[in-house]
């Protein structure tokens, strides 16, 4: 019976890998390069670079502009600058509707016009909302896409019935039986990181595959993005 589940374990973790594999590593991929996201912004925007940040000058400017442009908004969400991202970001929620947005010299609160590039930013949006569909169905997308890298991550582990011994196995220049033990080292190696990052993602996004408590607390927009 044992060795019917492993089986089973085995075609489950192959197909889930093969289906949603190339998916999962444009997530990682994407990911990974987000983490230099601010960098990449200002490579592509080189114009930033000039500005010097002194951040409670970037707050006082920032209120400033909200309170001359929004005062009636009904909230205002603001990224204040750092060395980083050395311009004030800011979207407001309009009285009647819609969203506002503006992007500020941080040093005298004047609004800057840059260029028409999403930079970094378009690799950290990728990663959790992929590109080209609407916000709540990549983001969908993405947490079906973490449900099934947890089913192949549990199913390979099940697979393994000597997981610590697959680990120090190394067999070379044996074709794909060598490939097979790289991939074991590789996965054991790498499985922390693999189970922690799917989980939390998984966790950010709880609200969208279980949505009945902020429809209950939230039932005007229950999907808070």
């Amino acid at each position: 019976m044992h060795k019917g589940i492993r089986q089973s374990m085995a075609w489950l973790h192959s197909w889930t890998g093969l289906i949603f594999g190339w998916l999962v590593f444009a997530i990682f991929l994407m990911g990974s390069l987000s983490y230099y996201r601010h960098e990449i912004n200002l490579w592509m925007q080189p114009a930033l670079a000039q500005y010097e940040v002194k951040q409670d000058i970037a707050i006082k400017t920032a209120y400033q502009y909200l309170q001359e442009n929004a005062p009636d908004a009904k909230s205002w969400y603001l990224t204040v600058a750092t060395p980083e991202s050395p311009v004030n970001t800011m979207y407001w929620e309009k009285a009647d509707g819609g969203y506002g947005n503006a992007t500020l010299d941080a040093n005298t609160g004047k609004k800057l016009q840059l260029s028409a590039t999403l930079g970094g930013d378009f690799f950290y949006r990728f990663h959790y909302q992929l590109f080209g569909i609407p916000i709540i169905v990549g983001r969908l997308v993405v947490c079906l896409a973490a449900f099934i890298m947890l089913i192949a991550l549990v199913s390979g582990i099940i697979t393994h019935k000597k997981i610590f011994t697959d680990f120090f196995t190394l067999r070379t220049f044996k074709s794909q039986r060598s490939w097979l033990d790289f991939h074991n080292i590789s996965s054991v190696v790498a499985l922390p990181f693999f189970l922690t990052i799917t989980f939390t993602g998984l966790a950010i996004f709880f609200y969208l595959y279980l949505p009945w408590g902020m429809q209950k607390l939230y039932p005007e927009n229950p999907y808070q993005y």
